[in-house]
């Protein structure tokens, strides 16, 4: 199965990663950013 990013999807992983860059720090943000897509290509 292949999964494919929809641009709502996207436009949601944006917003998620603008939030947690307010409320956390970058490093932080940029696990939950590579977890997210692990998360996808495991479905794979």
């Amino acid at each position: 199965m292949k999964v494919i990013w929809s641009d709502f999807a996207s436009e949601m992983l944006k917003d998620i990663y603008d939030y947690y860059k307010e409320v956390a720090n970058e490093t932080i943000v940029r696990k939950i950013k590579e977890n997210i897509f692990i998360a996808t290509r495991l479905a794979d």
